[in-house]
Order: C-alpha cells, then sequence, then structure tokens
C-alpha cells in the first residue's frame, strides 16, 4: 500500500532519439550509473542469520542532463522512483541485500539488483569502523535502454550512538543496451552496447530508533543521484 502510495508521486522519464556515441556516454552516466545499488541503509550489521531488514526507498537522478542529448526531451529537473529493498544476515560481520522495483507504466522502469556488505575490522573502540561492498543492478526502461551494472566500494562509518554517518569510494562498471529497429534511440538505427567505468563518491547517514530507521545517501560521480529510506529491521 505505502508503495503504491509512493508511485503516484512518480512520473516516466524521456530518452531522447538519435543519440550519438558520446550521447549514448552521457545516458550510460545519467541512467546507468544513477540506477546502481546503493547501499543507503544503517551501516551496521544486521547482527547474524537471524537478522532482517525491509525498507522502501525514493531515488532520484538528474533527469534534465538528458534534455540537450539527441533529438532532445523534455524531462523535468529530476526523475524520482521508489524502490523495495530486503537485508538477511549470513554471518555475524556479512550481510545480503537484494532490491527491486514491479514494472510499472507510469514510471516505465523495472529493476532488479543486490549487494553484499562485510564489515571488515573496527577502530577506536567501535566507534569507527570500515566495510567493503559489492554490488550488481540491472534496469529496463521500456525496452529502450538497458542497463546492467557492478561494482565495489569501501566505507568508513562514524557510529555515534543511534545515528551513523558514512562516507567512501566506488567503481561501478556500466554496460548499457540501446535500441535498434522500430523503436530505435540510436544515431545508426541499430541496436548497439556500450560500456563506461565510473569512479564514485558515497556520503551517507542513518538513524535507528527500536526497530524503525531513516537512511540518506547522496552518489557522486559524474552526476549527483539521492537516495532516501524508510525501513524496520529486526
Amino acid at each position: 500500500m505505502i508503495f503504491l502510495f509512493l508511485l503516484s508521486f512518480v512520473y516516466a522519464i524521456n530518452i531522447p532519439t538519435n543519440l550519438t556515441e558520446k550521447d549514448r556516454d552521457e545516458v550510460l552516466k545519467v541512467l546507468g550509473v544513477g540506477t546502481s545499488s546503493k547501499y543507503n541503509s544503517v551501516p551496521r550489521s544486521l547482527g547474524g542469520f537471524s537478522g532482517l531488514e525491509i525498507a522502501l526507498s525514493i531515488e532520484s537522478l538528474p533527469a534534465d542532463k538528458l534534455n540537450d542529448l539527441g533529438d532532445g526531451v523534455d524531462n523535468s529537473s529530476s526523475f524520482d522512483y521508489a524502490k523495495i529493498s530486503i537485508g538477511k544476515g549470513l554471518f555475524h560481520f556479512i550481510d545480503m541485500y537484494a532490491h527491486f522495483i514491479p514494472f510499472d507504466k507510469q514510471t516505465g522502469l523495472s529493476e532488479y539488483g543486490a549487494m553484499a556488505r562485510w564489515r571488515m575490522f573496527e577502530i577506536d573502540s567501535g566507534r569507527f569502523s570500515v566495510a567493503s561492498l559489492i554490488h550488481f543492478n540491472s534496469s529496463n526502461i521500456e525496452d529502450l535502454f538497458i542497463s546492467d551494472s557492478y561494482g565495489g566500494q569501501i566505507h568508513l562509518v562514524w557510529h555515534i550512538l543511534d545515528f551513523d554517518v558514512y562516507g567512501g569510494i566506488g567503481l561501478t562498471r556500466v554496460k548499457g543496451r540501446f535500441s535498434g529497429g522500430n523503436n530505435a534511440i540510436t544515431d545508426t538505427g541499430l541496436e548497439i552496447q556500450q560500456k563506461i567505468n565510473e569512479e564514485l563518491y558515497i556520503l551517507g547517514a542513518s538513524y535507528i530508533y527500536k526497530r524503525v530507521f531513516i537512511a540518506v545517501e547522496a552518489n557522486k560521480a559524474d552526476y549527483l543521484s539521492l537516495a532516501a529510506k524508510l525501513g524496520l529491521r529486526f
């Protein structure tokens, strides 16, 4: 019910046609990197196999960066979409997360992905910790643009009672498929696959009260993408 309510506030994104190779690189940066997996949670281990997290999030990417590409489109400043995520503890310091977006005509976007997080060690009696993450994501916008992204990140976390602040760096690789034929968005009219590698900078924060938490995260590569999450931990 909450997910459907969030969907009522989001709208479809328009992808320009007649995209050159340079234009396609920009699409990969905006939509490929922008929709890649984000941690955006409480940066504390779920506590072993019994740990569970269920959450809803809203993510935002700069859709207006597409407006001057190819034949041009008229997107609003941001493309916002809702996402469902589930986290599960595996071992004491290793957690797995999965997320997905069921296809909805209102957004034109479907998506699924996963992330694994390993809290490697603590510093200063637990005030700080260091974690590594690996992730995968696949997104599809009306079969016009399909992207697969994967990569890794390192986070440094500052734990302050029920608050946590984290920053990190990462590398994301994105492979995109641009449609051809009758629904071509490429300048050649043919289906084209293209890849990019992007360095990523991450800044996030969370607050947990009993089982309820809120989290926010900003990811910056060439462009800035944002995420906010509300969830439960058991």
